[in-house]
């Protein structure tokens, strides 16, 4: 998401702000100078798949983590979830296994829920089946829940959020 390109809106944010404000969040919280992390967009700009993939291709990282936000048609839902495609498999890191990392890390950060990890149909998150490293696309909440909409805009929240993708990349 990205310039015209709001994602899911709800009273309290909107989801390219509240991801944008996220993932700018794990950026100011690495101090490990041997890891670097650069994000496909680091302001409010629209980029297509295709020059995602062309970004990150130049790259050539050892890790990918697609942020995004749930919305469901149920308010009751709630928590975090990530994707993965289940082709890609390596004997140091699994897609399954950094999923599993990945919702583990975020949920004890936030004290949250974990939905599960889930492999995904190249219709859900098509950018998952381009890439020949560990790839993730994480659900840092839903956002058609009141408290977890309204938590996803809240500061300190957004920090947990951010220290528990750090954690799960170290």
């Amino acid at each position: 998401h990205g310039g015209m390109d709001e994602g899911y809106k709800n009273a309290f944010g909107v989801e390219k702000e509240i991801t944008l404000a996220i993932c700018n969040r794990v950026v100011e919280a690495n101090t490990n100078p041997d890891i670097g992390i650069f994000l496909t967009r680091s302001s409010d700009v629209e980029m297509s798949d295709e020059m995602r993939l062309d970004f990150i291709s130049q790259l050539q990282p050892d890790l990918f983590i697609d942020v995004h936000l749930n919305k469901s048609s149920t308010v009751s839902s709630y928590g975090t979830s990530v994707s993965y495609k289940t082709s890609y498999y390596n004997r140091k890191l699994s897609n399954a296994e950094f999923a599993d990392i990945m919702e583990k890390s975020v949920v004890s950060a936030i004290e949250g829920f974990a939905v599960g990890i889930m492999d995904v149909t190249e219709e859900n998150v098509p950018i998952l089946n381009q890439f020949s490293i560990p790839a993730v696309s994480i659900a840092c909440g839903d956002m058609s829940n009141e408290k977890e909409g309204e938590l996803l805009t809240r500061e300190n929240y957004q920090k947990n959020i951010a220290s528990g993708m750090l954690d799960g990349i170290l």
